[in-house]
């Protein structure tokens, strides 16, 4: 299941509501995306598909807060010195891949 540019609860809730603080309990008691997800899947599904599910992708990471310190950790697990993306020719980051820490950064990245 893809999905793309996704916004937390909260951070939703500060940008829609054009309200500088947020009050928690007046959020979705699912807040986990995986369970949004889970959720969608299941009432979409058909049963002989259920089961079948492997993974979540999400493009576009989101989170403006911690994008940038993931994305430059794992850049800098691969050897990328100032952890800083290059545009041109771009670079990839290979889970499986042989550098050292390449396995580990790729799925930070995923995981975000």
């Amino acid at each position: 299941m893809y999905v793309l540019d996704v916004y937390s609860p909260e951070f939703a809730a500060l940008d829609n509501w054009d309200v500088k603080q947020v009050n928690k309990n007046e959020l979705p008691k699912l807040r986990a995306l995986s369970d949004l997800l889970w959720g969608m899947w299941e009432n979409t599904a058909r049963q002989a598909l259920m089961g079948n599910i492997k993974h979540f992708m999400v493009f576009f990471i989101s989170n403006d807060e911690t994008a940038p310190v993931i994305i430059s950790r794992a850049l800098k697990a691969v050897g990328v010195a100032d952890g800083q993306p290059k545009v041109v020719p771009g670079m990839d980051v290979i889970v499986g891949g042989d550098r050292p820490g390449e396995h580990e950064a790729a799925e930070a990245l995923i995981g975000t």
